[in-house]
Parts: C-alpha cells; structure tokens; sequence
C-alpha cells in the first residue's frame, strides 16, 4: 500500500477535541483541590486537630490546575490555523511570527520531535514537533515578542537543532507521521 501525503495547499489546526476534554479533566481537578482546601480547613478552629498539609498543599496545587486549565481552553478556543503548507513552503498564522511570511521549502532540512518536560510537573514528557530550517535566526531575528524569540533560541540551544517553530504533537488535528512524511518530501524535491 503506497502512503499519501496531505494534499497541498493545507492548513494544519489545533484538535480542538482533544484540547477540551483535557481542559474538563483539568477543570474537575481544580475544583477537587478547591474541595481538598475546603476540607482541610473544616475544622481548622473548631477542633484540636485540622490537616495542615492539605491547608498548605491545595491552594498551590488549585492555582497550577487553574492556569493549566485555562491555557488548554484557551487553545481549544482558537479557530486559526496554526500553519499552512503550500507550493512555495511553510506560513507561521502565530501572531507572533507574523513579520516573518513564507518561509520556502529549500530553507527547511525538515522537522524532529524532540522530548522536554512540561511546565509544572518535571516527569511529564511532552513531545514537541519542530520544524527545522538552515539558519533559524534569519527567520526568528522578524520576530517581535522578545521573549519567545529568547525562549526557541533557548530550546535549539538545548536539544541541539535548528528550529524556527515547535508546537506539541498531541495537540496537532493530523496524523503526525504523515505531517513530518510531508515536510520531508517537500524540503527534499526543493533541495534537489
């Protein structure tokens, strides 16, 4: 069976179902916490014994679960396509990548998928796909936020590659496999 690649152009978008079941999950674990902070301070003046770690655990735990819970709805309200693959290459639609235009097919050596940890809990890996361009600071110098410019440098620095965007797989509405296959193709036939 021969494989297809995705039919150009193409837009790639958030899976916006996957997003909202994980914000509902992550919204139920606050209000548990909320619960947990609720329970722990029941008898914390009426009684001669309370639960002091739940007093200071819950509250920490609520806030990190209420970020996490509205960044993941936040996401899975975006109706914008994340990029576009056409003829001539890749197109950023993230605001902030909205100077830099089309990057061509011959500037991309392709994409990887590399393993970092998530932003509040260590020994949750998350796989990020990147796609790779030949020098990424021609691209990232158009950018205007400051700090996520400092924070890609940061991560090529780190994983030794040259990124000019990532995003987390899971979060992609394609298969993954088919959507690096592509990548590949196209900067293949534009290098050749």
């Amino acid at each position: 069976m021969e494989s297809q690649t995705l039919q150009l152009p193409h837009k790639i978008y958030i899976n916006k179902q996957k997003l909202k079941q994980e914000s509902i999950i992550y919204g139920i674990l606050t209000i548990c916490c909320l619960f947990g902070f609720w329970y722990g301070t029941g008898k914390f003046f009426t009684a001669d014994y309370y639960y002091p770690k739940m007093v200071i655990l819950m509250p920490i735990c609520f806030i990190i679960l209420l970020i996490e819970t509205i960044k993941k709805y936040k996401t899975a309200s975006n109706n914008e396509a994340l990029f576009s693959f056409s003829e001539q290459g890749v197109e950023l639609f993230d605001k902030d990548y909205a100077g830099i235009g089309i990057i061509p097919w011959s500037e991309i050596t392709g994409c990887s998928e590399n393993e970092t940890g998530g932003s509040y809990f260590g020994s949750a890996k998350m796989k990020l796909l990147s796609i790779n361009v030949k020098n990424p600071l021609v691209y990232l110098d158009k950018m205007k936020n400051n700090s996520r410019r400092k924070k890609i440098i940061k991560f090529n620095n780190k994983n030794n590659i040259n990124s000019v965007y990532h995003i987390e797989s899971v979060n992609l509405g394609v298969d993954i496999t088919q959507l690096k296959r592509t990548i590949y193709q196209m900067a293949e036939k534009a290098n050749s």
